[in-house]
């Protein structure tokens, strides 16, 4: 059965949100592909930051974190302060990019038929060992103004620019246990996870990364100019796969990203602790972990608990702070020669309790 996006939704319309706090609302719907805690859900009309509100066609997944990022020009090193938000996405994505892509970049810039692909992933189903990637082969892609593929299960979009930071996934991905051998027990996850992010800039100014060129006045990067035509919507088959929300002693990233082995520490949701959505894989670098949890403990509680990491790692990095409503926050920076670094940013949230935003992003 293939299906779009509205049916799904229709049938996973929410009539009320039982037990709810005064945040949530009974408009909220379950996002059609991913699993959500949906006390942990903020409304339409709430606010995130720098004038922006969670859109409709989507919601806020347990608070606003901060975000700090460090910048370099040449030997000159700099850290700049700004917010980046998890939310899921339970209406028409394509609507939604849009509207979240008009307010932070502006109407002609980053829309859904500049930046989004459309995917066919599938697992190999006995892969050979130490065969690279989650996806065994390339899988078939496509622009929106292109024709259809047959059983299209992913959408994808992405842009970095001018200090703004977006990446939505809506469908079906893979994920694949990882061992000594390469990769088995391969299966389908569902998606419906958008991420924002948002530094200052002075006007003019590009954002550049170490080791990339700076873009050029008015280019947006990695946009590909897209094809002309009329958009095809996605027909994205959803009925594969499952969602959950991993728990105390499951893998954190649901083994997704294969950097984490499931014998570090860090992999696993501590005790006491408890996702508010499934993992996915967002940011725009290898893997690319976005996971979203409630850990009881006062935040520099909370990133202790993930400072239990192999013997060949760096010692974890703190930087704490307060936010723009003077709530603590911790950051906790792990880096390795393995091959990963983790950030466990923890924020507090209620009095027993903080908000734990975890991402990771490998060499």
């Amino acid at each position: 059965m293939r299906c779009r996006w509205s049916t799904v939704l229709a049938v996973l319309m929410v009539a009320a949100l039982a037990g709810c706090g005064e945040e949530q609302s009974p408009e909220v719907m379950e996002p059609a592909a991913a699993t959500v805690d949906p006390e942990s859900l903020r409304a339409p009309g709430s606010p995130i930051a720098d004038g922006l509100t969670v859109q409709d066609g989507t919601a806020l997944v347990g608070t606003v974190f901060p975000l700090q990022i460090e910048w370099w020009h040449g030997e000159d090193h700099q850290v700049v302060s700004g917010w980046q938000a998890v939310l899921t996405v339970t209406g028409d994505p394509l609507q939604v990019w849009d509207s979240y892509a008009s307010q932070l970049l502006g109407s002609d810039t980053a829309t859904a038929r500049q930046v989004c692909t459309v995917t066919r992933v599938q697992v190999t189903e006995t892969p050979p060992p130490g065969t690279p990637g989650t996806h065994g082969d390339e899988p078939p892609e496509r622009r929106l103004p292109e024709e259809p593929l047959p059983g299209e299960n992913l959408l994808e979009c992405a842009v970095e620019w001018n200090g703004v930071t977006m990446s939505m996934t809506y469908g079906t991905t893979t994920a694949c246990r990882w061992g000594d051998e390469g990769r088995d027990d391969c299966g389908f996850q569902q998606m419906s996870h958008l991420y924002l992010s948002k530094v200052p800039i002075e006007p003019g100014e590009q954002q550049t990364w170490p080791g990339e060129p700076a873009a050029e006045p008015g280019e947006l990067t990695p946009t590909i100019p897209a094809p002309n035509g009329p958009i095809h919507q996605p027909e994205l088959d959803l009925t594969a796969g499952e969602a959950h929300l991993p728990g105390p002693g499951e893998r954190i990233d649901r083994s997704l990203d294969h950097y984490l082995w499931s014998e570090n520490p860090i992999s696993r949701v501590p005790n006491g602790g408890r996702s508010l959505i499934s993992p996915s894989l967002l940011l725009q670098c290898n893997s690319g972990l976005v996971a979203v949890l409630r850990i009881d403990g006062s935040p520099s509680e909370v990133t202790a608990l993930f400072d239990d990491a192999f013997e060949t790692d760096d010692p974890m990095r703190h930087t704490t702070g307060t936010d723009p409503d003077g709530r603590a926050w911790d950051l906790g920076k792990i880096s390795t020669a393995g091959g990963y670094y983790l950030d466990v940013l923890a924020l507090a949230d209620r009095s027993d309790s903080s908000v734990a935003l975890v991402t990771e992003c490998g060499d």
